[in-house]
């Protein structure tokens, strides 16, 4: 079953990360490295695109009109 999902991987370097673990790797171990590599790349692509991040609001660009 390990097999299966190491060579069903779509990402390369995912799996060649897991490949490195060599034979210790757990089924559970891979799903959870898999997984982490996905998040982390989807979370860095929205940081590259400029999507806003939960929390942080864009500094505003209104100035308060000067008083005379």
């Amino acid at each position: 079953m390990l097999d299966q999902f190491l060579f069903g991987l779509h990402d390369r370097e995912v799996q060649l990360k897991l490949f490195d673990i060599g034979p210790t790797l757990t089924i559970d171990q891979a799903i959870s490295i898999a997984r982490t590599c996905e998040t982390s790349k989807l979370i860095a692509e929205q940081l590259t695109t400029g999507a806003s991040v939960q929390g942080i609001k864009p500094k505003s660009t209104y100035q308060k009109p000067k008083s005379a």
